[in-house]
């Protein structure tokens, strides 16, 4: 009798579609959960914005059309413009407190490097044959030796000399404010 009180038949229409939706919340939640890991998956591994995002104008095999070579030397004259512009930000970087500059230009770099690996992989650098793949593959390779050249001076700048930048920047904001 104690059980009928507690569970009276008025209230199991009530019951019935609790237990429903509580069993469709842990199903749609399942499944949302196995999408996500499973679309996680079939990106790229970096993780980097930007990255994983265009699609391979290479085919194995063939020599890369005009349209391609094109299009791969686009992106490489972007990645050489944007390299430079990092590189010219680390001035402006030195200037700030303990390693937040050192660490914005490893950030940058890291990111960079994982735009041009993708470049070099939609491109086909380095596996395919002709005159316009040899073109590529030697702009791909002054890019990564121009990556080392900025990334050795800038850590240089940043590690050895940061303090020096920083003690100018600090006596010309000084000599402003007493000129005002």
């Amino acid at each position: 009798m104690a059980e009928a009180a507690r569970h009276p038949r008025a209230f199991r229409p009530y019951r019935v579609a609790l237990y429903v939706l509580f069993i469709g919340f842990a199903v749609v939640s399942g499944g949302m959960f196995l999408a996500s890991i499973v679309r996680n998956l079939s990106m790229a591994p970096s993780g980097v914005p930007g990255v994983g995002k265009a699609h391979p104008v290479f085919v194995a095999g063939k020599p890369l059309s005009e349209k391609a070579y094109l299009a791969c030397l686009d992106r490489l004259v972007d990645l050489h413009r944007q390299l430079g512009d990092g590189f010219d930000g680390v001035a402006a970087l030195a200037g700030k407190e303990g390693g937040a500059a050192l660490d914005a230009w490893q950030d940058f770099s890291k990111t960079w490097h994982a735009r041009l690996d993708q470049t070099a992989d939609d491109c086909g650098i380095g596996q395919g044959s002709g005159k316009r793949a040899d073109r590529l593959s030697r702009l791909y390779d002054r890019l990564v030796d121009l990556h080392r050249v900025y990334s050795t001076e800038a850590t240089r700048l940043l590690r050895e000399d940061g303090d020096t930048v920083k003690a100018a920047e600090d006596a010309f904001r000084a000599a402003q404010r007493r000129a005002r």
